[in-house]
């Protein structure tokens, strides 16, 4: 239930509220398309914030989806997410800034890349906080600088 509430509020409903915010007032295809690979890309990241601290919600005997799946479902998540997402989104840019697309989609494999490399680095263990807080800021840094340069350039 928490990747539906974290995909609906934290990536679809985020979405909205900037293409709204920033003066868009039509709804179309690539908006929507958009919108859903953007909750994706989120969503690929949610549960590895839940990988450093499995044993100890395992204790307590909560169920997260990083105590149900474990690290590899953490991976597998992480993969088709991260590229049903990234494929999602360059769709969207193609049809609206069809130039941008492909950039879109290198920088988004090499970042995609990076990531998958760290993630399956991780063991579960709580010393990889950091670790893992650096992949989220990665990857959401990168992103918001893509938009903020995309922004400027239009």
């Amino acid at each position: 239930m928490s990747l539906v509430a974290i995909g609906i509020g934290g990536g679809m409903c985020t979405f909205f509220m900037g293409y709204f915010s920033f003066g868009g007032n039509i709804i179309s295809i690539p908006l929507i398309t958009s919108a859903i690979g953007v909750s994706l890309l989120i969503l690929s990241l949610f549960p590895m914030s839940q990988a450093y601290q499995i044993k100890e919600d395992k204790k307590r005997g909560d169920i997260t989806f990083a105590v149900k799946y474990g690290l590899s479902g953490i991976r597998i998540l992480y993969r088709y997410f991260y590229i049903t997402g990234l494929m999602m989104v360059t769709f969207g840019l193609y049809l609206k800034l069809e130039s941008i697309a492909f950039l879109f989609l290198v920088l988004g494999f090499i970042i995609g890349a990076v990531n998958m490399h760290q993630i399956n680095k991780l063991e579960g263990k709580i010393r990889e906080y950091d670790k893992i807080m650096r992949i989220k800021y990665f990857s959401g840094s990168s992103f918001s600088s893509f938009l903020l340069i995309l922004i400027i350039y239009y």
